[in-house]
């Protein structure tokens, strides 16, 4: 579970800031040795900056740079403390409208790479609290449920 208690942004003209201090709790069962383990047994304290740049008018083009360091704590009842991790993102979205979004972003941390490349697609928000859903049956063996709003 990770939380963010500590968050500080500046919006300048054409330049977004963002700091976020945050950490992972242990959540989960965990026991050292086993294969069925929910938890990872560890805390990681997490620093993050973020900086946007709007190279075009109205912030509709972004180009962003991210940094992240993972400090790790030592595994419950073992005598092992996993690596701490740096993580380098970097990306570049396209707003075109309320409903349409194209994301590509790179995330590169010390052992891998990932690649996204992405669309979003939404419902403008003056719609929301508008739209209908259809009233979709349910069948099966002895039901005959019906969902409507």
């Amino acid at each position: 579970m990770l939380v963010i208690p500590v968050g500080l942004s500046w919006e300048l003209e054409r330049t977004d800031l963002s700091f976020f201090y945050g950490f992972v709790a242990p959540t989960g069962t965990y026991e050292t040795g086993s294969d069925a383990n929910l938890g990872l047994g560890f805390w990681t304290r997490q620093f993050q900056g973020f900086g946007y740049l709007y190279p075009a008018e109205g912030k509709s083009t972004a180009i962003m740079l991210g940094l992240t360091y993972e400090l790790n704590s030592k595994i419950k009842d073992a005598d092992l403390t996993p690596g701490n991790r740096f993580s380098l993102e970097w990306g570049i979205s396209q707003y075109f409208s309320d409903q349409f979004e194209w994301v590509f972003r790179v995330v590169i941390t010390g052992r891998s790479a990932m690649i996204r490349v992405g669309i979003s697609i939404g419902i403008p928000a003056s719609m929301i609290g508008r739209a209908q859903l259809p009233s979709v049956p349910t069948t099966g063996p002895g039901k005959n449920i019906s969902h409507s709003p």
